[in-house]
């Protein structure tokens, strides 16, 4: 995967592009009314803020969705007997699947050691269990 476009340069984009959009419509307007008056620069910073503040929230909360094959772990951790840690899963027909839950690492191990696992699976441990 490769590396995700940075979230605080996305904010700083999205600031300056508001910034200059809003500053823009003030000036033309004050143009196009004959007002020569002053512009409230901070405030005018500080209101662009807010949406570019929305623009990287947004994104942020994209890049949060597990993918297909996350989902379907967490779903068949999360209806499994208590004590469960993880998901071995295999993708048949661009479909996730879980061939089996297990309790911890041993379990894994033993399992992966025992040749009943397919070569293509892949495991779904919490991080701070690996």
């Amino acid at each position: 995967m490769k590396n995700p476009f940075p979230l605080w340069l996305l904010g700083l984009l999205a600031w300056l592009f508001i910034f200059a959009a809003t500053s823009g419509a003030l000036l033309y307007r004050s143009v196009s009314r004959g007002r020569s008056g002053r512009i409230d620069w901070p405030g005018l910073a500080l209101i662009a803020m807010g949406p570019a503040g929305l623009v990287v929230m947004i994104v942020q909360r994209i890049r949060a969705e597990p993918t297909p094959e996350e989902r379907a772990a967490f779903w068949a951790i999360f209806h499994a007997e208590p004590g469960t840690i993880g998901a071995v899963m295999v993708t048949r027909n661009g479909v996730p699947e879980v061939i089996a839950t297990v309790r911890s690492t041993e379990e894994y191990l033993k399992l992966a050691g025992s040749g009943q696992l397919p070569p293509d699976h892949r495991v779904y441990l919490p991080n701070d269990i690996i």
